[in-house]
């Protein structure tokens, strides 16, 4: 239905870009920007590289699901193929004008390209080991918000960055 806000969350669960930290880290920004988009009664969708994908859906019971997803979440190993490219064709079919949020660590950071090269509202959540910056983040023409792992400032990274309408630019928060 048009009134309602369209949230589609894609998430990295391979084990070749995550440490235990940063794979929590990860859920945790899933699962709030999930929470955020279920907000009167918006409609939420889940994809993961794991293959899983919710479908829309809306309501208490359709986010109580999601959130359960995600506290049972497990680094996928050995699904390499397409990785988060191959998630590309199914965030397009959500066609929506919020466009997915992509969230992965620095070691996926480049992959995160085709969303954000075909969506203008895409949004890219990447999270950095050590100081390291986000590989290529300065060609991204869309928004790429970095948050150190372990650092538990996305809620701030997610807060500052700029939205509709605003330049967009890539907001690194120091740990």
């Amino acid at each position: 239905t048009p009134w309602r806000g369209r949230t589609t969350v894609v998430l990295d669960l391979r084990s070749s870009v995550h440490d235990e930290e940063s794979f929590e880290d990860a859920l945790s920004a899933a699962a709030s920007v999930l929470v955020a988009g279920g907000v009167h009664n918006g409609l939420v969708r889940l994809v993961t590289t794991g293959r899983y994908d919710s479908g829309f859906g809306a309501g208490r019971v359709h986010l109580d699901h999601l959130l359960e997803v995600l506290a049972l979440a497990q680094p996928q190993a050995g699904d390499e193929r397409g990785g988060l490219a191959g998630l590309s064709r199914a965030a397009r079919a959500s066609a929506s004008r919020e466009g997915p949020c992509v969230i992965t660590t620095s070691r996926g950071a480049k992959e995160i390209g085709p969303f954000i090269a075909r969506d203008p509202n895409a949004v890219g959540v990447v999270f950095t080991f050590g100081e390291e910056a986000v590989p290529g983040a300065k060609r991204r023409r869309n928004q790429v918000v970095s948050v150190p792992v372990g650092s538990r400032r996305f809620a701030t990274a997610w807060l500052s960055r700029p939205t509709s309408g605003a330049r967009k630019r890539v907001t690194r928060v120091s740990s």
